[in-house]
């Protein structure tokens, strides 16, 4: 009997060990990947994506004690980096480039099977290598300031979620809310919700409730207007009591995104409750219309 005790506990022993490696390796990975799209995000020459895109691709993606083998991320990873690159320094045809692009193709299908270890879609390099320029024009677009020159043609996207959300980025980049319209709001809930969310941050951004009258959906549109009418006492503690929507979720966090972006306030953007930081940025730097 205390044979069979002692190997219960031996037996327990091993699994809480190998529970907690398994839970410090996971920690491990997820944060050499936090680092290592950091310092994609801020590359100083293209050169420099290849290698980092490639290693972070290679880390298995963890979820609590869940770890997967990915292989099918470096496209995007060096898609993002490029377009990073072209933002930070200008360069709007960064992302055209066919023969890096079908590089790009060609290393997904020898990374892909090594790391996943299942075998590679057939994949048409010349279509690759467009999906490549245009996932990179479409972060292109997303990581431009407003000093970065902007010359994509959103219609000429094939994918229409890339349509419009290229759509969106351009409207909200302009500070243009007629082009909030030309989202297909008829498609799905996602969309219509991704139309009112581009009228809602614009509307806030030039205090400007005719802008919330544009939003389909009249409650969306009457917290639009309400949300303007409570920031006019430039009182954040209103942000204490209220929950705003924001693209489907309810929370204070939205609200006090909002209200930095109402005062036009980006030191409020880094506030750790900013429900995005980087979107509140975005916003607030437009100029006024």
């Amino acid at each position: 009997m205390k044979g069979l005790v002692l190997i219960v506990i031996l037996l327990v022993s091993f699994l809480i060990c190998v529970l907690l490696y398994s839970t410090i390796s996971s920690k491990d990975r997820t944060n050499e990947i936090h680092e290592n799209l950091e310092k994609l995000s801020k590359v100083k020459t293209i050169q420099e994506c290849d290698p980092l895109a490639e290693k972070t691709d290679r880390i298995p993606n963890c979820d609590g004690q869940i770890c997967i083998d990915s292989g099918s991320n470096y496209g995007s990873l060096m898609a993002s980096c490029i377009a990073g690159f072209g933002a930070r320094n200008n360069e709007e045809n960064v992302c055209v480039d066919s023969e890096r692009n079908k590089n790009i193709c060609k290393k997904i299908i020898k990374i892909y099977p090594e790391v996943s270890k299942m075998p590679v879609p057939n994949m048409d390099i010349d279509k690759c290598s467009n999906n490549i320029e245009k996932e990179c024009e479409l972060e292109y677009l997303k990581k431009a300031t407003p000093e970065t020159q902007v010359n994509i043609e959103c219609s000429s996207y094939e994918d229409l979620d890339d349509r419009d959300a290229c759509f969106f980025e351009l409207a909200i980049r302009n500070n243009d809310y007629s082009l909030c319209s030309t989202i297909d709001e008829g498609r799905g809930f996602v969309n219509k919700l991704d139309q009112a969310k581009c009228y809602y941050l614009l509307a806030i951004r030039n205090n400007n409730e005719k802008i919330c009258e544009m939003i389909e959906n009249k409650s969306s549109a009457e917290e639009c207007k309400k949300a303007l009418g409570l920031f006019k006492n430039n009182d954040v503690g209103v942000c204490n009591n209220i929950s705003l929507d924001y693209y489907g979720s309810a929370s204070k966090k939205a609200c006090l995104m909002f209200f930095a972006i109402y005062k036009h306030d980006l030191t409020m953007c880094d506030g750790k409750e900013i429900y995005d930081t980087e979107l509140c940025k975005k916003v607030v730097r437009l100029p006024m219309k």
